[in-house]
């Protein structure tokens, strides 16, 4: 699941940095400062003119995403949140948020469960992909599609499970 997933978030491997956006100035508005939820990143704590989005091979967002990661990579939680753009100038960051970001908050949604979807569901929750009213369902699908070929190509046994995103 972490391979599709990441196969998916980062166009395979290609990208490291959320379309439509470059730089560390890139998409500021996006990711809105009243929508955090770290008391590091809501009102003046925030910096000013730094976009947090996505970044890395699954893209991290928001500011208090980068804050979190900071704090458990990099033993600082500062670093990720005045420099977020060194996450895509480095590979080992690319991959260490890719990392930390699946074992935070999507693994433990599909602990003990074969449903794709949840994964979907963690990584783009219902203001993207899982909203049932077939907004982006063909990003979910293609998210599916990388699963199947993973699975395929692993020789897993049994049968990939699309469940747990409603699109």
């Amino acid at each position: 699941m972490y391979l599709a997933q990441t196969l998916h978030e980062s166009d395979g491997l290609r990208a490291k940095r959320e379309y439509g956006c470059s730089g560390q100035n890139g998409c500021v508005s996006k990711y809105p400062a009243d929508r955090e939820w770290l008391p590091e990143c809501q009102g003046s704590n925030r910096p000013a003119n730094i976009g947090f989005y996505g970044r890395g091979y699954i893209q991290l967002t928001w500011c208090s995403n980068y804050v979190s990661c900071s704090k458990a990579l990099l033993n600082d939680g500062s670093k990720l949140k005045f420099n977020p753009d060194q996450v895509a100038q480095s590979e080992n960051l690319s991959w260490g948020v890719s990392g930390w970001y699946w074992g935070e908050r999507v693994h433990s949604v599909v602990a003990n469960n074969d449903q794709f979807g949840l994964t979907t569901k963690a990584i783009n929750g219902q203001s993207e992909e899982c909203q049932g009213n077939g907004k982006n369902a063909e990003k979910s699908k293609q998210r599916f599609r990388y699963y199947k070929n993973v699975f395929k190509a692993f020789g897993l046994s049994g049968n990939p499970n699309e469940a747990g995103c409603n699109y």
